[in-house]
């Protein structure tokens, strides 16, 4: 069965989802990665040997990295122990920025993160045509066909037209094979766009960002 590989938000949410369930909300490195061994399945890439890491599996410095630069740097966590044994403990905007998160696979336990989290057959479509398509970046394309209130919220206008059904109609006719059987991977594209479409009236990256927005705005000014 394929499976995508673990890219550094997917990781970042598995660590927060622990973290905001563990003792003191706090854990190490090691216990993250014990975490998402247990609820991720990997894929071959993903298990692959790194040369530059001790030959340790790929997924290993994804996480790594996600601790590092994204959730420490964004304040959702705080480091209690620093490394080589480094501890790690999640703070109150940790907390808020994953609980729409949290609510959406509790809401779809059916679901794989994984199947939220990759966004390559869009990166793709959007490197082959960002001269013309309106969005300013892959991310900003992704969210707008994965969730209605993103799209709404940026581009109403393209929302009303059914952009998003168009985008995905067009990458289901890629992956769906008229020759014969389809190969793993477009099989699992093909759940993961029906997955996109089922979801979509649910899944909201923009969730709890207008309350953190304005707590930013509320704090100390700068001269």
């Amino acid at each position: 069965m394929y499976i995508p590989k673990l890219n550094e938000e997917e990781a970042r949410f598995l660590a927060l989802r622990f973290l905001s369930q563990s003792p003191k909300r706090q854990g190490s490195i090691e216990q993250i990665r014990n975490s998402i061994r247990k609820s991720r399945e990997m894929g071959k890439d993903d298990l692959r040997p790194n040369p530059t890491r001790s030959n340790a599996p790929f997924w290993h410095q994804i996480v790594q990295n996600a601790t590092d630069r994204t959730i420490l740097d964004q304040g959702y966590v705080v480091m209690v122990v620093p490394p080589p044994n480094k501890i790690v403990r999640i703070t109150d905007a940790g907390l808020d920025a994953v609980k729409p998160q949290l609510e959406f696979f509790d809401h779809h336990p059916g679901v794989a993160t994984y199947t939220m989290f990759d966004d390559t057959m869009l990166e793709d479509l959007y490197m082959r045509n960002r001269a013309k398509l309106p969005f300013r970046n892959a991310r900003n394309m992704a969210d707008f066909v994965k969730s209605r209130a993103f799209a709404s919220l940026t581009r109403s206008d393209l929302e009303a037209k059914g952009f998003a059904t168009t985008i995905l109609d067009g990458l289901e006719n890629k992956f769906r094979s008229i020759d014969g059987p389809v190969s793993e991977e477009a099989a699992f594209r093909l759940r993961q766009i029906q997955t996109w479409r089922v979801t979509r009236d649910t899944y909201d990256p923009t969730a709890g960002l207008a309350d953190r927005l304005a707590q930013l705005s509320s704090g100390p000014s700068k001269l």
